[in-house]
This record gives structure tokens, C-alpha cells and sequence, in this order.
């Protein structure tokens, strides 16, 4: 579908990464290492890598009123979406629907993941490895409207080559 004379590309779309990804994704030796939700002291689940959880530098996302209106207004537009586990087919639909020919996925869940220091760097390849891998599948979907940024585990610039090439 092309809505212009031009293709309308949408270059900042976020995945929503599906929990199961990390332990589906991930190779064998680091499947006990990969990324979790648990409740480790906040009250809540949070993504916890390394035994340590993913969040803001100061320990919590500030959330104030102009933020929640925003949520409300993103769990409102992206409902028909979620109700189909963000798939690819709900992906391409929504693109129809305002017009969208090509999006380009960036990590939302993997993007936080990158955000912190590794102890392991080989357990930040694999799971950049791991989020490739589905996303590539993932945008197998559509590969001519579904283009994804790979992640690449930067602080080892060794293994970002290799999981570039």
C-alpha cells in the first residue's frame, strides 16, 4: 500500500516486545541468565537482568500528570493492537489505518536492557542475538513495511561487529 505519490515511513516505532522473548529467544547456555519479570522489592514485577532491576538512574520513572495523560491516551489508540499481542498482522493494519507505508522498529523493552552496564558481555550479545532473531521473524510479516533496528551489545565492540555482520 502506498497512501502517496511517496512512501510515508514511519521512523520511530517502537516494538513492544512480547515477555516471552528473552526466554524463548535466548541460546541455551544463558536461558537461565535471561532477562525476567520478578518483584524484586519495588512492589511490582520489573525486568531484571544480571539479578539486578532495569530502571532509571535514581531507581523509579517519574511519572507526572502530563505523563499519565499521555499513557491514557496511548493505551486508548493502541488498544486494538494489544488485544492482539501487538502482532505483525494488528502492526500492519494499524499502518493502514493512518496511512503508514514502511515503519522502522526500534527495541522498547531491549532499549532498557541496552541502557545499563553488563557484567557479561557475552550475556549482552546473546541477548541482543535473541531480540534480532525475533525481530527478524517478527517483520517476516511484511520485510517490504517492517524494518527493525538491530540492537548490538556496544560495550563490547568485538561482538557488535560480529552480530552485525
Amino acid at each position: 500500500m502506498m497512501s502517496a505519490p511517496y512512501p510515508i515511513v514511519d521512523a520511530d516505532s517502537h516494538h513492544m516486545e512480547p515477555e516471552s522473548l528473552w526466554n524463548d529467544y535466548i541460546e541455551a547456555p544463558f536461558k537461565s541468565r535471561a532477562p525476567r519479570r520478578e518483584d524484586v522489592g519495588a512492589g511490582f514485577p520489573e525486568i531484571v537482568v544480571e539479578d539486578e532491576p532495569v530502571r532509571a538512574q535514581e531507581g523509579k520513572y517519574r511519572v507526572t500528570p502530563a505523563y499519565q495523560a499521555m499513557l491514557g491516551k496511548a493505551r486508548k489508540r493502541f488498544k486494538p493492537a494489544s488485544k492482539q499481542g501487538f502482532s505483525p498482522r494488528a502492526r500492519l493494519t494499524a499502518m493502514d489505518d493512518v496511512g503508514v507505508d514502511i515503519q522502522i522498529l526500534n527495541p522498547t523493552v531491549g532499549g532498557q536492557l541496552l541502557g545499563r552496564e553488563y557484567h557479561d558481555p557475552e550475556l549482552l550479545a546473546a541477548i541482543c542475538r535473541a531480540y534480532n532473531d525475533w525481530s527478524a521473524e517478527y517483520c517476516q510479516a511484511d520485510p517490504a513495511r517492517l524494518k527493525w533496528i538491530a540492537m548490538l551489545p556496544i560495550q563490547a565492540p568485538g561482538l557488535a561487529l560480529a552480530e552485525m555482520h
